[in-house]
């Protein structure tokens, strides 16, 4: 039996959950894909204040380049592929280190500033700022 032959069931079960709106009221929800290319995900912590969310990735060893961070429609999308490195004159002979791509996907549920947003990649963790758009009270005054 496969790796994916047993987890299908689960992520059946996940696709049920997340197919609808998330009942939730955490800022921030995780969405769960897998897919036969990968299964292995960056640990993520998210943190946030009053005026921002905060998003830190552990991914050593990758190039800033081949990160992406992508924002639309309040879901956030982390991807990112390695390919391996290796010289003409050696050869694998024992892997541990991930190769391959890897997608991690995040709703928000509340409004950013998408135009604020800044990401940067430091020391193997890619640190990504999600301004939170202001709400501002207003009084109304009945007549």
């Amino acid at each position: 039996m496969t790796f994916m032959e047993i987890i299908n069931p689960v992520k059946q079960e996940l696709d049920q959950i997340f197919a609808s709106e998330p009942e939730t009221k955490e800022p921030v929800v995780p969405i769960v894909e897998f897919d036969d290319r990968s299964v292995s995900y960056p640990k993520v912590d998210i943190l946030e204040n009053k005026d921002e969310f905060i998003l830190r990735a552990e991914v050593p060893g990758f190039q800033k380049e081949e990160l992406d961070v992508i924002f639309h429609n309040g879901l956030l999308t982390l991807k990112a592929q390695r390919t391996p490195r290796e010289e003409p004159n050696e050869k694998m002979l024992y892997k541990e280190r991930f190769t391959g791509n890897f997608i991690r996907k995040f709703q928000l549920s509340k409004e950013i500033q998408k135009d604020a947003l800044r990401a940067a990649y430091r020391d193997g963790v890619l640190e990504i700022h999600l301004p939170k758009k202001s709400i501002q009270e207003k009084e109304i005054k009945i007549q």
